[in-house]
């Protein structure tokens, strides 16, 4: 022991303890050091984990120099110009403007409800700007889920048989159909309105069910077009809470909205449009926070 090793021959039992005193003082700053030093490498590697994590991400959907000009007569009207935009696997992202900056062209753009006139869209690696429509239908099927603002349900059947609806354009048999649809309204707390008709929902079920419908091929991609815009904070919040579920599970969302809290709240990356151009890409604290 250290303390044995003091000599005590010509010490007063003052001097020793004083001794002692640096001692111990001295190994409780290195012991301390110690800690700090061990806390600042734990902290270093979250934080090149995090680093490295989002680096190897894979890019699921990249627009490249895209734009979009509609013709109205002899006139050109662009609604897009030279826009860049890439979506990570898994991330949780806001396209946020103004009426007319170009938001919902750039929606149909990621989604593959439209083509551009110039540049290249990817996904999952597929250029998908010169596909014919067949071939987007059947691609849009499989890769993305669709929830709009106005639900789109369809009003003469139940939200059972909307849910099943996408299966059988991809050729799902009947009974898994409904088996899987029955679980996604259970996953979204409507089991009990499976064979409820749109008009004997109140505006948050029928979003549920739309949320349902886009789940029923289990897309990678949740493509959502204002989904509060119809309805009150509460039932807003809700519907938020669970896109934000489906993001903690993987799934990567893409939300277009004017709400800039909204974005800020659940977005990681928010690309702001204007004119139809990306003016501002946001990192938000939720990203920050990783």
């Amino acid at each position: 022991m250290i303390i044995d090793r003091i000599p005590t021959s010509g010490f007063v039992d003052g001097k020793k303890e004083l001794m002692i005193f640096r001692l111990f003082f001295c190994y409780s700053n290195i012991f301390k050091l110690f800690l700090s030093f061990t806390h600042e490498v734990v902290s270093l590697r979250r934080i090149l984990s995090n680093f490295i994590k989002e680096s190897i991400m894979e890019t699921i959907i990249e627009l490249s120099n895209v734009s979009k000009i509609y013709k109205m007569g002899d006139v050109d009207v662009p609604a897009l110009q030279h826009v860049d935009i890439v979506i990570k696997r898994g991330d949780f992202v806001a396209l946020m403007g103004p009426s007319g900056s170009g938001k919902s062209t750039g929606m149909n753009m990621i989604g593959s409800l439209d083509i551009p006139t110039e540049g290249v869209i990817s996904l999952a690696g597929q250029n998908i700007a010169h596909l014919g429509e067949s071939a987007l239908a059947v691609l849009r099927g499989k890769k993305i889920g669709f929830i709009f603002q106005g639900f789109n349900l369809i009003t003469n059947l139940t939200a059972l048989d909307n849910v099943m609806l996408p299966m059988i354009f991809q050729g799902v048999s009947k009974y898994d159909r409904e088996e899987r649809a029955r679980n996604l309204l259970k996953k979204v707390g409507l089991e009990k309105r499976a064979d409820h008709y749109p008009s004997q929902l109140s505006g948050g079920e029928m979003q549920r069910v739309a949320i349902a419908r886009a789940l029923a091929n289990d897309p990678g991609v949740i493509l959502a077009d204002e989904p509060t815009g119809n309805l009150d904070s509460k039932r807003g919040e809700e519907i938020m809470h669970l896109l934000q579920e489906l993001n903690n599970q993987g799934k990567t969302i893409i939300m277009v909205t004017h709400d800039q809290l909204l974005a800020e709240k659940h977005a990681k990356t928010i690309y702001h449009l204007k004119d139809g151009e990306v003016i501002n890409v946001q990192q938000t604290s939720r990203r920050k926070k990783k």
